[in-house]
């Protein structure tokens, strides 16, 4: 059986918070990064569309 300090199941709990916090930021920069991408795919035809009076 262990023995968890006061201190120490906070930590572990901070570290664990932290950690998933971190999972989700680099999940949230993927997707900002895809999406960056897939906007600046469109760009050329939202451009062309602007530019000829179709927009």
């Amino acid at each position: 059986m262990k023995l968890c300090l006061a201190d120490e199941c906070a930590e572990h709990a901070v570290f664990t918070l932290l950690d998933g916090l971190s999972a989700k930021a680099g999940a949230l920069k993927k997707l900002r990064e895809s999406t960056a991408a897939e906007l600046d795919a469109l760009l050329p035809s939202i451009l062309d569309r602007a530019f000829s009076g179709r927009l």
